[in-house]
């Protein structure tokens, strides 16, 4: 489970960062709904099984190095800053780390 680089000059806000993962994850409108806190980006995500679920994407930025690691909610990434009203819009599962995810979740924002 690596990250994914590339250089572009262009990425320089996190408001760049938004666009790239947009326009890199976005195909056919799978991202419902999307926030960030810090260089973190939580995204409801519609899967090819039309399921939604919580997908997890760390930015860095080294130079002209835009990196990039996505994590889905059953990884259980050990990033708990997603927005109540992203939790909200998943499709229930029997995962028990997206279970565990989305109430660590759902805990720090209260």
């Amino acid at each position: 489970m690596g990250w994914t680089g590339t250089y572009d000059r262009s990425i320089k806000t996190i408001q760049d960062r938004k666009r790239f993962i947009l326009n890199e994850f976005n195909q056919e409108n799978r991202i419902i709904d999307i926030a960030y806190k810090g260089t973190t980006f939580y995204c409801a995500y519609k899967q090819n099984d039309n399921q939604v679920i919580g997908l997890v994407i760390l930015t860095e930025k080294n130079g002209d190095e835009f990196l990039y690691k996505e994590m889905t909610e059953n990884a259980m990434p050990y990033k708990f800053d997603c927005p109540k009203r992203i939790i909200n819009k998943l499709t229930p599962t029997d995962n028990e780390w997206a279970n565990q995810w989305r109430k660590k979740c759902l805990e720090k924002s209260n």
